[in-house]
């Protein structure tokens, strides 16, 4: 069982201005490579970092099963999670859930909206291999007859040491019920 050596609550990401000099952008890329190429030579060291956020979310989503839009408002949570294991393996997901009520804008209609999506890279120690998922579940629930909507889609890539991809997988599926 592996075991985390260092968490971090939180992480800060580093943006750079558009309007920024040339000289600027190659000094940071040179910073990052640092960081990168240091990252990939040190010890093998077990850690994780979490970064959180929820705010507040107003949106209009497409009910295609009426069709109507339905107008939101809810929240959104943001979880973006790096792992690094002993065998120098990188695991990065990002994770997204949304939940909100809304009201259709034809039929008048009370909806619970939710929609959880994952993006997640596995990038496991010597040899280097690489495995990516995507994960979207959209559900719009309407009170009363209005038909629900419900999406889902799903992709998942592997491939091995040398680039070949060994699975791919591709699934979406839209459903009024």
């Amino acid at each position: 069982m592996k075991t985390l050596l260092r968490s971090a609550p939180a992480t800060a990401f580093v943006s750079f201005s558009p309007t920024g000099t040339v000289g600027r952008l190659v000094s940071s890329a040179s910073v990052i490579a640092a960081l990168a190429l240091f990252v990939l030579i040190s010890p093998a060291v077990a850690w994780a970092q979490t970064f959180r956020v929820a705010l507040p979310l107003t949106a209009t989503l497409w009910n295609q099963c009426v069709p109507e839009d339905v107008v939101t408002q809810g929240q959104i949570t943001v979880t973006i999670q790096q792992n690094f294991d002993e065998a120098s393996g990188s695991h990065f997901d990002i994770h997204v859930v949304s939940k909100g009520k809304g009201m259709g804008v034809i039929t008048g209609a009370n909806y619970n909206f939710s929609e959880e999506s994952e993006n997640s890279l596995q990038l496991p120690g010597p040899p280097l291999t690489v495995a990516q998922e995507f994960l979207i579940n959209h559900v719009l629930i309407a009170d009363g007859p209005v038909p629900n909507f419900y999406f889902f889609v799903r992709i998942h890539t592997t491939m091995n040491a040398v680039g070949t991809p060994t699975a791919q997988i591709t699934r979406f599926d839209t459903r009024c019920q």
